[in-house]
């Protein structure tokens, strides 16, 4: 566990477990990490599933990325991603790896679709895309660490979406608000498949 304070392990426990409580992080298959201070992050374990997160599933890394204390576990596959985004934003604080159903889908449409959806993700936050990259590497997360500089949500291809924010409740407020709007996309393209008018 290293030094980290209790206060800031129960906040990221308190954030996974609101996001799974709001369908926003399902299984295993999400990652969660907070800007520590004065450096490093913490990550939430491979294989932990936010909502139901305990002390040893939250491991601390330092600013090269090393393990920090005597944890057991293993960072989350997107470790890298979470660290290069909290690089290039000094303003966030909290970083989601998001793979809820809509947000995942929406991921596999490609650059193209997220293009004509804008209309509706300018709602939500700005929004970036990245092609696909084979998960857990420095290309990936060095990617993810160009695009977010201007954006605050980055869809990965066929991986979901990085969330950045500045705590823990704007963090579930754009995870919520870009799951609903990526079920919207998919409702009137359904109905729709030929395009919405902006007008």
């Amino acid at each position: 566990m290293g030094d980290l304070k209790s206060s800031e392990i129960e906040k990221i426990i308190w954030t996974g477990r609101r996001l799974y409580e709001a369908g926003l992080a399902p299984g295993s298959l999400n990652a969660l990490g907070k800007r520590l201070v004065p450096d490093g992050v913490m990550v939430t374990a491979k294989g932990s599933c936010l909502g139901f997160l305990r002390k040893e599933d939250i491991l601390q890394l330092d600013n090269n990325g090393k393990l920090k204390g005597s944890a057991g576990g293993q960072p989350c596959e997107d470790a890298g991603i979470i660290r290069a985004v909290l690089r290039e934003r000094q303003d966030a604080n909290f970083v989601l790896k998001s793979k809820t159903p809509y947000i995942a889908a929406l991921s596999c449409k490609g650059r193209r679709f997220m293009e004509d959806s804008k209309w509706l993700l300018d709602d939500v936050g700005r929004a970036g895309f990245v092609p696909y990259y084979r998960p857990g590497t420095a290309g990936l997360a060095g990617a993810v660490g160009q695009v977010i500089k201007d954006a605050d949500i980055v869809f990965i291809e066929r991986q979901g979406a990085v969330i950045c924010a500045c705590d823990e409740r704007s963090l579930l407020s754009l995870a919520d608000s870009l799951e609903s709007a990526a079920k919207t996309l998919f409702i009137l393209n359904a109905k729709y498949p030929d395009g919405v008018s902006e007008g």
